[in-house]
Formats: C-alpha cells, structure tokens, sequence
C-alpha cells in the first residue's frame, strides 16, 4: 500500500467506530503505513524511524477501538512497553459514560472517578510529591519543570 492508497481509505461516519480503516487493513497494508508514519516528523520520537514501534501503536489502538493517528499520539513508551497517556484513559473513560474530575496544585492532585454503572460510588485516587518519589517519578524532565501537570496527568 503505498500513500495515495492509504489517502484514498474511506473513513467510516461513526465515531464508536473510529479506528474501522485499521481494521480494515490486511497485516501488510499495516507493516506499510507504520512506515509511512515512522519516516514523518510529526510524530512522536519514540516512533520516528521505528515503524515497528508504529505498528505497535496501531495494534493496540485497534484494540481500544482507537484510529491510527490517535494511538500513535497517544499512546507512548514507558520502560519499553507500550502504555496509554493519562489524556487517553481520561477520554476512553469518558467516552464509556464514566465521569472523571481532577483537581489539584503544584503539590497534590486527585482524581475522582464515578462509574456510568455505580454512580453511588466514588474512586477516589490522590498523588502528591512524597508519593511520586517513592514511585520514582518526581525530579526529572516534566516532573520538574511542571510538577502539577505531571501529577494531575
């Protein structure tokens, strides 16, 4: 498959079924698209010059019922295994009809989450920077440049 045939992939109208054009492509339309996506400087490092690592995103998107494009932005490594961004679980979440509320500061965030099928029942998680750092999260990169975001997300 090369880029005109991928251009030429009709979308389908409905957003539960968003990621329909992955599942319509055979293994080998796949292996050629994370090439495509793995040459472009529009995607994250960790899947520039890596199509393997593109079609693993696409995979595992086409599982969450996911587009291509949405994985491969959202979907990022993490001790060399693929996991979802917070953004993404937020969304999927919300998506499924559950509700979720994050508030905080540069110090403590909590997330509260209430299931579309027990609304009588919270879940309620809360990380602060002592918990971060017994994780092995705080210090580093965005955790210090913007700790608040990073423990809200």
């Amino acid at each position: 498959m090369n880029s005109t045939e991928l251009a030429n992939v009709e979308p389908s109208g409905a957003a539960a079924d968003i990621s329909s054009e992955a599942r319509a492509m055979t293994l080998g339309q796949k292996v050629e698209y994370a090439k495509l996506l793995a040459d472009s400087g529009m995607i994250p490092k960790h899947y520039q010059k890596h199509p393997a690592n593109c079609l693993v995103a696409i995979e595992y998107g086409e599982a969450l019922d996911i587009a291509p494009i949405v994985a491969i932005n959202q979907i990022t490594v993490v001790n060399g295994g693929a996991s979802m961004e917070a953004k993404l679980m937020i969304a999927l979440a919300r998506k499924a009809g559950h509700k979720v509320r994050l508030s905080g500061d540069e110090k403590t965030a909590t997330c509260l989450i209430i299931r579309a099928d027990d609304p009588g029942h919270e879940s309620i998680v809360t990380w602060d920077e002592a918990k971060a750092k017994k994780s092995k999260l705080w210090g580093g990169g965005h955790w210090e440049t913007n700790p608040g975001l990073m423990l809200r997300y």
